[in-house]
């Protein structure tokens, strides 16, 4: 295998290797986004419920 098909192919595994990952870093971010606003909602629902209730605290 020449020397040059043989660089082509290391970069070529390094781009692939990169490309995951910044999906998976990507996936990660977008879970923690989702996580916070989730528990935000619920926690907004919550303080609702107890207003509804007259539990003003």
């Amino acid at each position: 295998m020449p020397n040059i098909d043989r660089q082509r192919e290391h970069q070529a595994n390094e781009r692939t290797f990169l490309a995951w990952l910044r999906t998976s870093i990507a996936l990660i971010g977008f879970g923690f986004a989702i996580a916070r606003f989730t528990s935000h909602a619920k926690a907004q629902r919550r303080k609702e419920e107890y207003f509804k209730c007259g539990l003003n605290t």
